[in-house]
């Protein structure tokens, strides 16, 4: 007698073998034993092609850039108080993939840095395997909002498959207006704290834009003579305890300084001026106040 190990994908098993004949029976037993393993692995591994999703292939707009003030194509309606309607056509391709109909695309707008759409809509398309979609969407915007605004689009199939998205940019312009300091406040003569006393300082300046109260983007004040510092930063949050600010959003921009007994005498002048958001500067503002001694 002599003792054959075979080996086997369901277990390692051994035979006493007797006679040359039951070998060749175990041979044989074993070698379908792997065929049918090998076929049930190869069927349970196939990729299923009814799961292959859309595919968006391009994306274009009728129009790539929009003025807000000087747009002759009927891109752009005005309605008033700073705010515009913009219109534009959509155009775009896709391949279907393996996935079923109906296929309805998604396009989401974004307004010049931001996260988050503020519009979206909803497309048909058309088609089996190439799919094709052209559409007129209408999107409301401030006069402020000016850039590079970005256009997203997406298609999802009828049997819940989605494709990746993809983005064209619309640029919006507008002609620009500087901002404008209409009224400044500040104290004219302050007298110098002694010791270790100090005397809080209330500073404001009332600005206007006529693109829009929201294209303002920075009021500061900044001492220009005898020396100059940097730029203080006035704010129109409503803080009332922080800064000084009654309330938020009127256009009246406020901060609360100190001095103290290290204050030099005599005459300072202070310039006061804002920004919008091309970077246009108001017309400078300056006042004088004169710092005299504790009598």
């Amino acid at each position: 007698m002599s003792r054959i190990i075979a080996g086997g994908l369901l277990g390692i098993f051994i035979f006493r073998i007797t006679d040359m004949k039951h070998f060749i029976l175990v041979i044989i037993a074993s070698s379908m034993v792997l065929l049918f393993a090998s076929c049930e692995k190869e069927k349970s591994g196939a990729t299923d092609a009814h799961f292959e999703a859309p595919y968006v292939l391009t994306v274009s707009l009728n129009h790539s850039t929009v003025n807000l003030d000087t747009d002759t194509t009927g891109s752009v309606t005005s309605l008033g108080n700073n705010s515009y309607r913009i219109s534009i056509t959509v155009d775009g391709r896709a391949l279907s993939g393996a996935s079923a109909p109906p296929w309805t695309g998604s396009i989401k707008i974004y307004k010049p840095g931001e996260s988050s759409s503020f519009s979206s809509h909803s497309i048909l398309l058309e088609g089996s395997d190439t799919l094709t979609f052209s559409s007129t969407i209408s999107f409301n915007v401030k006069r402020a909002d000016f850039g590079s605004f970005r256009i997203e689009c997406a298609i999802q199939a009828g049997s819940g498959q989605t494709s990746g998205s993809i983005n064209t940019t619309l640029f919006v312009t507008r002609q620009n207006s500087k901002p404008i300091i209409t009224a400044i406040a500040a104290p004219d003569t302050i007298v110098r704290p002694t010791g270790a006393g100090y005397q809080l300082l209330f500073f404001a300046a009332t600005v206007s834009d006529s693109d829009g109260y929201s294209d303002i983007q920075n009021v500061f004040l900044k001492r220009i003579a005898p020396t100059e510092t940097g730029n203080i930063y006035l704010f129109d949050d409503g803080l009332t305890s922080l800064d000084g600010d009654e309330i938020a959003g009127d256009g009246v921009f406020s901060r609360i300084l100190s001095i103290d007994s290290t204050a030099r005498l005599g005459n300072q002048v202070f310039l006061f001026e804002a920004t919008d958001k091309s970077g246009a500067f108001s017309d400078s503002t300056t006042h004088t106040i004169t710092i005299i001694q504790h009598p």
